[in-house]
């Protein structure tokens, strides 16, 4: 299955730093059987241009996957991660994979 990828940068994230995200990405996508075909990622905080393609790439190309390092990469603020989950689950029928899982309990 086709899956996607989609993070947040900062404005001065190393080309290390990117590429070690997008390789966790693709190995946390593979783990699960998934082929990540495309990654999104925002360059500017605030800013939702790259997930607002992507969720147009999800419907066009009927991909159902989206893999994040966590759901913070959706947004910091959980309303708003809410409101993005909602859009991708009822827009484009997308679950959302995040590596680290915030809600688990040491």
């Amino acid at each position: 299955m086709h899956a996607f990828g989609y993070f947040q940068l900062t404005a001065n994230s190393p080309d290390e730093e990117v590429l070690e995200t997008e390789l966790a990405l693709r190995e946390f996508a593979a783990e699960r059987d998934l082929n990540l075909t495309s990654m999104f990622f925002e360059e500017s905080p605030g800013s939702h241009r790259a997930f607002d393609t992507m969720l147009t790439e999800l419907q066009q190309r009927h991909a159902r996957h989206v893999v994040v390092p966590s759901m913070r990469h959706l947004a910091r603020n959980r309303l708003l991660q809410n409101m993005m989950l909602d859009r991708l689950e009822h827009t484009a029928n997308a679950e959302v994979l995040a590596i680290v899982d915030e809600t688990a309990t040491s």
